[in-house]
């Protein structure tokens, strides 16, 4: 996603400040760019690229430089670190994500070449849609590369314990009164193959790799023996992935006791109602795309979403 930058650190602003006198928006020279492979030793000024509103950097960037799955890239404008990239090769798909550009070099087609770069290297093993998390302000750019929206997350948000709106009225969903049979338990490993397999049918792509070392702190919810959903807190926004209402809805209330944050598909009825009824008002939304061929997913059974580099 591109978005604004909140600048934060004095001594990286001086050199950018120093980096704009050289650079000349109108005839910009080609010479004066360069896209390359981002190491550890770039953390220092990557983290000050941190937009407005969002997370620390820092986790997700040492992320994409530890896994061998994953390439993060960077963008120097007279040799000055002004923008990143990243690309997570799962296989089947691949996704786009942090594609961030120092607010000073905004409109100038810096996003554009660093996407145009990320995708070059694509070609090389083309097989697969690539796919990404936009916001309105990124989604043009994304478009001129054949990307198109099949999709919207919503955002949701509640004020902090205590000032939380409260109906007061159980929730319907609640296993224990819906007679459902569910029982939420600790992940243990007889449950892996089941979970992965339970996500992949659900999300349409092998996320294997992503969700391996998070798995130790999942809540499953089960049903005579059988998975129908899993909750992963700690693991980014702690994706809620369901077969059914009962569970999906289960697995809400469990996360939704402590969390006030909230991120899922506009497909999912059941999950926006359940936030609704617990005090979340909607207060954004971004768009989800895809470049080739679609995939077979189900977002309303997607309760909670990992994140916007993840989906």
């Amino acid at each position: 996603m591109i978005r604004s930058l909140k600048l934060i650190n004095n001594t990286w602003f001086d050199s950018f400040k120093a980096c704009l006198s050289l650079f000349d928006k109108e005839h910009m020279s080609l010479g004066h760019l360069k896209i390359s492979k981002a190491s550890h030793d770039d953390l220092p000024d990557i983290v000050p690229l941190r937009p407005e509103g969002w997370g620390d950097l820092e986790p997700d960037i040492r992320f994409y430089l530890d896994a061998w799955f994953c390439e993060l890239v960077k963008l120097e404008v007279n040799q000055v670190l002004v923008g990143i990239g990243a690309v997570i090769d799962l296989g089947r798909t691949k996704w786009l994500a942090h594609i961030i550009v120092g607010e000073p070099f905004r409109n100038q087609g810096l996003g554009y070449r660093i996407v145009d770069h990320l995708m070059q290297g694509l070609t090389l093993a083309p097989e697969g849609p690539v796919l990404l998390i936009a916001t309105q302000l990124g989604e043009p750019v994304y478009k001129k590369f054949g990307f198109r929206r099949v999709g919207q997350y919503l955002f949701f948000e509640r004020k902090p314990p205590g000032q939380a709106q409260n109906t007061g009225q159980p929730n319907p969903f609640d296993p224990e009164l819906s007679g459902s049979g569910l029982n939420i338990i600790d992940f243990t490993p007889q449950w892996k193959g089941r979970l992965f397999s339970l996500d992949e049918q659900i999300c349409g792509e092998d996320r294997q790799l992503i969700l391996d070392r998070y798995l130790p702190r999942a809540k499953l919810a089960v049903r005579d023996h059988i998975l129908a959903g899993f909750y992963i807190p700690g693991f980014k926004g702690g994706p809620i992935i369901a077969d059914d209402d009962a569970a999906g809805l289960a697995l809400m209330e469990l996360k939704y006791a402590t969390v006030n944050s909230a991120v899922l598909p506009q497909e999912n009825q059941s999950g926006r109602q359940f936030l609704i009824e617990n005090g979340f008002k909607e207060v954004s939304r971004c768009s989800r795309m895809i470049k080739g061929d679609g995939i077979a997913w189900a977002p309303e059974k997607i309760y909670s979403r990992i994140s916007g580099n993840f989906g």
